[in-house]
């Protein structure tokens, strides 16, 4: 996921957002971000995750952007559920450590987006 535009205002270094998810059969409550560098890691809710960084060398996205790496975050679930390919669910996630904040591509990744350090996938609420 790359942002198409970045905004001169920073995002709030915390908050909540949403993210897309592969279904993982036989793995419930385990999930895989749906564009991840490092295929095989599943993501626990109620843990923090720490972004990988990009080796050095790679200084901009496809777009031709300059910007931190890290996990991308829709702010509107609206987009998330937009960006949703076959296999993949939206979850909501808490996010620290935001230091962009930007417009997705357009099409299925479009809508405000925040790239933070950290991810942790928030619990599925009891029935």
């Amino acid at each position: 996921m790359c942002l198409a535009s970045v905004s001169s205002k920073k995002p709030k270094s915390t908050g909540t957002g949403w993210k897309t998810f592969q279904k993982i059969r036989g793995r419930r409550g385990r999930y895989r971000p749906s564009i991840m560098y490092v295929m095989g890691e599943y993501f626990l809710a109620g843990i923090w995750y720490r972004a990988m960084y990009t080796p050095k060398g790679l200084k901009k996205n496809p777009a031709g952007l300059d910007y931190s790496p890290g996990f991308h975050i829709f702010l509107n679930k609206k987009n998330a559920v937009a960006a949703v390919r076959t296999g993949e669910i939206v979850r909501k996630v808490s996010y620290r450590g935001a230091h962009t904040l930007g417009e997705g591509q357009r099409g299925y990744l479009g809508g405000p987006q925040v790239v933070a350090n950290s991810i942790m996938i928030m619990p599925a609420r009891s029935k």
